[in-house]
């Protein structure tokens, strides 16, 4: 079985994963198994798609719950996706800058930012973005 990614479908999946090892592995696979069932020749940007939002969705009840530990706490919720969005969101945000400082150092110590200030789970992300019009 000699199947290959095109370039648009290898730029969609590394920019959706951001390399996570888990996620680019599971979308790798997923998007093997839509390009069987669609028994194309090749994988295609459109399997990959497909293969994203499958993930998405199979592991729905996991974002729902990580997403329901963020938002327990008025404006931890805004403040992620504000990085979610771009980094520069977050001087938009209207609210005491020393209580964003908080909230922020708290994302980062639950592990949900990165010490760059990147979400560490690129498909919650994702996940936020297919739920909230907010994005």
């Amino acid at each position: 079985m000699d199947k290959t990614f095109n370039d648009e479908s290898i730029e969609y999946l590394c920019a959706s994963t951001k390399f996570h090892p888990f996620y680019l592995i599971k979308a790798v696979q997923e998007s093997l198994i839509q390009s069987l069932l669609s028994q194309n020749d090749n994988i295609s940007l459109e399997n990959v798609k497909k293969a994203i939002d499958k993930i998405l969705d199979d592991n729905n009840a996991y974002f729902e719950s990580i997403w329901q530990k963020i938002n327990y706490k008025k404006y931890k919720g805004s403040i992620f996706k504000s990085y979610c969005r771009n980094k520069e969101d977050i001087k938009k945000l209207d609210m005491n800058s020393s209580y964003k400082s908080q909230l922020t150092k708290e994302l980062k110590q639950e592990s949900i930012l990165s010490k760059e200030l990147n979400p560490t789970d690129p498909f919650l992300s994702l996940w936020l973005r297919s739920k909230d019009s907010f994005f």
